[in-house]
């Protein structure tokens, strides 16, 4: 098991790989909530042309990635402030643009210094000292703006209107987070390649997100998940002799599938159930509703077949005298309300269909809101 960390060159990968975990992990969920996941994939793509320049100039590569990040995220920005575009298409043209540029200035300077299959894949065994160092003041540099400015990034994030309110300058934490993402991006490019700094950005945010709602849950999962993934596929590779930035993809990647069918909120299988009891109770509701009609009929219960009223006696709601059909206490208030919230949609809206699905979905609250907008008509 510990047979790995005899060599130098695990315990490096291993050391950088969970620096850059916790990094991207104080970057995730803030691209998630702003839905600019796309945006950390334009970046990471961004670094090429970058790179290239950097190469020409004779300047340290991180520089010249960083420099091209940064550029493209403001390109797309000013695209989708002065232009139709929105959004995903916005972050489409930057990132297949900035990402042709750099192939096309690599095709020109022809140089075998720069290899492209490493920055896309990277190679994480290879890692030197000098990258653990850009990482680790790279990753502490985001880590305490994060933790600086936390309330002041969740309150931009979640509420735009309500920041604005309090002064704080929109457009400046805007640049701010894009350059927290396009330095921390790049760190990880460079050391890590393309996909996987691409990953360990969305991946861990996007699990964390199916089971927390705090940004500082989905944090502290993130840092979890990932580093746990990284530890395995760093395993895998040197075990099963492939290549370790894949490795860790693919357990991120596999992660996320089980997290999406037993999350206990967002799961598929929490779903379904919830879903299963929804239209059950629907169904029992609906079986009320018919058995109070039979109650107010001199139908005999005798005289019944395939009744279902078993149910509601065990649960309290009914009881027979006579061969007839009693409302105890807990009836009358269970079938009063389903009645009365059927009765005040029909009326709100003009149409029994639409009030015969409503009704199940009713609280007291909507109630006494409908009663007065009815009554203000």
């Amino acid at each position: 098991m510990f047979e790995p960390f005899q060599y130098g060159f695990f315990i490096k990968a291993l050391i950088a790989s969970i620096i850059i975990s916790i990094t991207s992990s104080f970057i995730s969920p803030f691209l998630i909530s702003k839905r600019w996941s796309l945006l950390g994939d334009t970046i990471s793509h961004a670094v090429l042309p970058g790179i290239a320049i950097a190469y020409i100039l004779k300047i340290p590569f991180f520089i010249g990635a960083v420099a091209s990040a940064v550029l493209t995220a403001i390109f797309v920005g000013f695209i989708e402030n002065k232009t139709k575009i929105k959004g995903d298409t916005a972050l489409g043209i930057g990132l297949t643009g900035a990402f042709a540029l750099g192939i096309a200035i690599m095709s020109i300077i022809r140089t075998k210094d720069i290899d492209l299959y490493h920055i896309l894949f990277g190679n994480v065994l290879a890692i030197r000292l000098s990258d653990i160092l850009l990482v680790s003041i790279i990753g502490a540099i985001v880590v305490l703006s994060i933790i600086i400015l936390y309330k002041e990034f969740v309150l931009w994030t979640f509420n735009q209107t309500l920041f604005k309110l309090y002064g704080f300058p929109d457009k400046l934490f805007r640049y701010v987070l894009i350059v927290l993402v396009s330095i921390s991006i790049v760190s990880a490019v460079v050391a890590v390649g393309v996909v996987l700094a691409v990953a360990l950005v969305i991946i861990p945010g996007a699990i964390g997100y199916l089971i927390f709602r705090k940004i500082s849950d989905i944090i502290k999962f993130g840092i979890l998940i990932s580093s746990i993934s990284v530890i395995l596929g760093l395993y895998s590779s040197y075990y099963l002799n492939v290549s370790s930035g894949p490795a860790i993809v693919v357990i991120l990647t596999l992660f996320f599938l089980l997290f999406m069918f037993v999350s206990p909120k967002e799961g598929i299988i929490a779903k379904t159930i919830r879903t299963y009891k929804s239209r059950k109770f629907i169904e029992l509701q609906d079986e009320l509703k018919l058995i109070y009609e039979l109650s107010r009929s001199e139908i005999k219960l005798s005289n019944l077949k395939n009744s279902k009223i078993s149910k509601f006696i065990k649960l309290g709601i009914i009881e027979l005298e006579n061969d007839k059909i009693k409302f105890t206490e807990k009836g009358k208030k269970a079938v009063d309300k389903l009645i009365k919230a059927h009765e005040l949609w029909e009326e709100y809206l003009k149409s029994h269909n639409v009030a015969e699905k409503l009704e199940h979905y009713t609280d007291d609250e909507i109630m006494e809101i409908l009663e007065k907008l009815t009554k203000n008509r």
